[in-house]
C-alpha cells in the first residue's frame, strides 16, 4: 500500500488512514534520485496534481527537512529507516493502487548480504 509521510504535528497526523481528498490543496514533496547506476528512481506513487505547491527534491535530508518544518506531505512505501524518523509519521493511504516493490538483477551476479 501507499503511505503518506507527514510531520508529527501535522493537522492530519492523528488519522489512522488518509484518502487523497484529505490531501487536496496541501503542498507535496516529490523525491527523485538520478544516479549513474540507474537513470531515474522515483518514489511518487500517486497523482499529486491537486497540491497547492510542489517541492521536487533529490536528497532525503531536504525531503525530511521540508516535511518536519511544513504541512507538506510525501508519498512512499511506508518503510522508514532509523536515520529518517525524527519528527515524521507515516499513515496508510486508502487507495486502489497495487504498488509492489521489486528488484531486478543479472542472473549471473550474486546479491551481497
Amino acid at each position: 500500500h501507499t503511505h503518506i509521510y507527514l510531520c508529527e504535528g501535522h493537522p492530519l497526523a492523528q488519522k489512522e488512514e488518509l484518502v487523497m481528498e484529505d490531501l487536496a490543496d496541501l503542498p507535496t514533496v516529490r523525491f527523485a534520485q538520478e544516479k549513474d547506476e540507474y537513470l531515474y528512481y522515483s518514489e511518487n506513487f500517486v497523482d499529486t496534481s491537486a497540491s497547492s505547491q510542489m517541492f521536487n527534491v533529490t536528497d532525503r535530508a531536504t525531503l525530511n527537512g521540508i516535511l518536519e518544518r511544513t504541512d507538506a506531505y510525501a508519498t512512499g512505501s511506508g518503510f522508514l529507516d532509523s536515520d529518517s524518523v525524527n519528527g515524521i509519521t507515516v499513515i496508510r493511504l486508502k487507495d486502489n493502487l497495487d504498488n509492489r516493490m521489486v528488484y531486478v538483477k543479472r542472473e549471473e551476479v550474486e546479491l551481497s548480504q
